[in-house]
């Protein structure tokens, strides 16, 4: 399976959200925060998955700092990198 996140479509972290739940199949009790994120990609990644994240520049701009002073983007990018059988691409 091949994916592309849509980051010139991205305004904020709730568009990443929901663009990679959609192409991911995620499950109904997926919720939008990094620890479900984590959960979910997990559960969902059984066979190998190739995610392309062109503009991926953008998003860091757009995805900010949760109220706790995370910032978003290098977390998700740890996230991705620690899935089994997820390949990222970022261009």
């Amino acid at each position: 399976m091949i994916i592309t996140l849509a980051s010139s479509a991205y305004t904020s972290i709730d568009d990443f959200y929901r663009d990679i739940s959609v192409q991911m199949h995620f499950p109904d009790h997926f919720m939008h925060n990094l620890i479900s994120l984590r959960e979910c990609l997990i559960e969902v990644v059984q066979e190998p998955v190739t995610v392309i994240w062109p503009d991926h520049a953008r998003a860091r701009m757009n995805f900010g700092v949760s109220a706790l002073g995370v910032t978003y983007f290098p977390e998700i990018l740890k996230i991705l990198d620690a899935v089994p059988n997820l390949t990222l691409e970022l261009s």
